[in-house]
């Protein structure tokens, strides 16, 4: 009797052709998936990143708006003073943070990093509302800066003209604006931060003066 003959059992040509083929396609689809999701999560970050920075800019309007018109035995110098790079201001906050009843003492700076990147930051440093202990917070107006300037809109003398300035040293009045630019390290320069001192009070005399 003739023995019966087994085929090979092993992959064809033709199989192992369209198994590599498959594996090609899933590994493009997952390599596909992957880049999708590497992207989308670099657009939340930088969505989330953007969207932290409008916080602090306002953050910032909010905290110069509050500056008080009057210094008490102080000078305008004491709670405003600056130049084309730097700033230091008073302001009394009622944010939650700090006790109203101290001026909150706050500076606008750059720092640079040990990776040698530039960002400019906000430090501010009061009394606690909660205990009454000295609290310090510090938040970023903008990162990876290759350029800044702060100018001033005003008049520093009660007989000069209203006029921008490269620093503001005035002991008796504070500027009517304070506008800060920068540029990125791609030297693209971005919309002014344009700040108000003294808003809330002087919106609130021009209000009572009205009646």
């Amino acid at each position: 009797m003739k023995p019966t003959e087994f085929k090979d059992a092993g992959l064809s040509t033709l199989e192992m052709l369209v198994s590599l083929s498959l594996m090609a396609l899933i590994a493009i689809l997952v390599a596909q998936s992957i880049d999708h999701l590497r992207r989308s999560t670099d657009r939340a970050f930088l969505l989330s990143n953007a969207t932290q920075m409008r916080v602090n800019h306002e953050t910032l309007r909010h905290t110069i708006d509050a500056m008080p018109v009057r210094f008490g035995t102080e000078t305008a110098q004491d709670f405003l003073s600056g130049d084309a790079q730097s700033m230091t201001f008073k302001t009394i906050l009622n944010n939650g943070v700090f006790w109203a009843g101290q001026p909150v003492q706050a500076s606008f700076v750059s720092s640079q990093s040990k990776d040698g990147v530039v960002a400019l930051i906000v430090k501010m440093s009061g009394i606690s509302l909660e205990d009454q202990s000295p609290v310090e917070i510090e938040y970023v107006i903008a990162s990876n800066v290759t350029k800044h300037s702060i100018s001033y809109f005003g008049s520093q003398k009660p007989t000069a003209s209203l006029s921008w300035h490269a620093d503001w040293k005035s002991p008796v009045r504070l500027p009517l604006l304070v506008k800060i630019e920068w540029e990125d390290i791609r030297g693209k320069p971005f919309p002014p931060l344009t700040l108000r001192p003294s808003w809330n009070e002087m919106q609130h005399e021009r209000h009572r003066s009205s009646f």
